[in-house]
Formats: structure tokens, C-alpha cells, sequence
């Protein structure tokens, strides 16, 4: 029962959040760009072949997380939840590091990297055969790692939000960032991602939590930024 009405309210979050983020990028942004109807659509075009896969696997993933009583199976639930979020959080990580230093991958990946415009819609930018193969290596790491339906439709949920603020191009001020960045990936942090320089391209991997970009020495700030790493805001 829970895990259905947590899955209509993922739903609703992938209606809503974008509605709000291009609105605020409407009235707030943090640069102001031409042609931005067509460079929308291009990418929610993209989005609609990512939908499609995501949606296969979805049986998969249901298997996966059949009677799954997690490697976690202790007597805390909101403990056990927030550790196998983190984890999920880090074979996205994982994943994120390999399509940047994977030659292979990163020919896939280039896809999401090459927009011209950043904003919302550069979340949903992504090359079909790297959603494959996300998608399966992440069905196989639910599985090993026993997490429940619950679990993961609450992390996805929290990637889709994340994902798609961090990708946004909205004004915020530096404070925001800074205070935010403490708990999960950025904005900022980001922007600085899709740099066109390699040596700031390959920071910041983090998709829902700053935390292991700090472990694993990928965490980098630098000044006040804009969508591209453009610096002149």
C-alpha cells in the first residue's frame, strides 16, 4: 500500500517539478538564453526514449525488489532507509565517475555534456545506450543489495528532484548554494560539472548527496558561477 501511494507521488513530482523549475527559470534566471523553446523540446524528445526504457525495465526492477528484506535488516527503519539511500546514492556516483573516465561510456555520455544551453531540461538529455546500461547495472545492485520497493521509489524520487534542480538554470544566490551544498549536490557545484575545461568536467559527480564527492577527493568549488561554467553572471 505505501510503496503504491509513494510511487503516485513520484509520479506527481515528475509532472510537477519540471513545471516549477522552468518557471523559475522564467522569471529568475541565472543568465538569460535564446531559442529556448526549441532546445526544450530537442531534450524532452530525448526524455521520452529514456521513459520508454525506464518503463521496460520496470518489471526487472519489481523482481528485484520482491520480498527484499535489505542487507540493513536491523530494528531502526528510518536508520536502515537513509543508509540504503546513501548506498544507492553511491552506484550512482560510481556510475557517474565511470562514464567520465570510461572511454567507452563517456562516448555515450558526451551526449548530455554537448548541450548548448543548460537548464532543467539538460537532466533529461541523455543517450539511449547509457540508459540501458544504467539501468541494468542499477536493477543488479538493488538486487544484490536486498533493497526494498519502498527504498528505492523514495531514492528515485530524490534523484529526480535533485537532478533536475541542479541542472536548472535559476538565479540563486551563493548563501543558498553554500548551505544546501552541505547535504546535497548543487547547483553550483554542478555548473561547474558541465564546464567545457576537462580538469573541472571531471569534479562533482555527486547526483543526490554532496557526501561522496567529498569522501572520494572529487568535491571542487571555484568563485560564483553560472549554467556552463560561464563565471561572468
Amino acid at each position: 500500500m505505501l510503496a503504491g501511494q509513494l510511487k503516485e507521488l513520484q509520479m506527481v513530482l515528475f509532472i510537477v517539478t519540471p513545471l516549477a523549475l522552468l518557471t523559475l527559470e522564467y522569471f529568475i534566471p541565472a543568465r538569460r538564453t535564446l531559442g529556448k523553446v526549441k532546445h526544450d523540446s530537442r531534450n524532452m524528445l530525448m526524455w521520452l526514449l529514456t521513459l520508454g526504457i525506464m518503463v521496460a525495465y520496470g518489471p526487472l526492477l519489481v523482481w528485484a525488489t520482491e520480498g527484499a528484506a535489505s542487507v540493513f535488516g536491523f530494528g531502526f527503519p528510518l536508520l536502515k532507509i537513509a543508509i540504503v539511500l546513501l548506498l544507492l546514492d553511491l552506484f550512482t556516483y560510481v556510475w557517474h565517475f565511470g562514464l567520465h573516465n570510461i572511454s567507452f561510456l563517456w562516448v555515450f555520455h558526451r551526449v548530455h555534456h554537448s548541450d548548448s544551453q543548460m537548464n532543467v531540461t539538460t537532466s533529461l538529455r541523455i543517450h539511449p545506450l547509457e540508459v540501458v546500461l544504467w539501468r541494468g547495472l542499477f536493477v543488479l545492485y538493488v538486487w544484490i543489495m536486498g533493497a526494498t520497493a519502498i527504498e528505492v521509489i523514495l531514492y528515485e524520487g530524490l534523484l529526480l528532484v535533485t537532478s533536475m534542480f541542479h541542472h536548472s538554470n535559476i538565479g540563486i544566490t551563493s548563501t543558498f548554494d553554500s548551505v544546501y551544498r552541505t547535504i546535497f549536490a548543487s547547483p553550483h557545484m554542478h555548473w561547474l560539472h558541465h564546464s567545457s575545461d576537462p580538469e573541472e568536467r571531471d569534479t562533482n559527480y555527486g547526483a543526490v548527496f554532496s557526501i561522496w564527492d567529498r569522501v572520494f577527493g572529487t568535491y571542487v568549488m571555484k568563485g560564483t558561477l553560472a549554467p556552463l561554467g560561464d563565471r561572468r553572471l
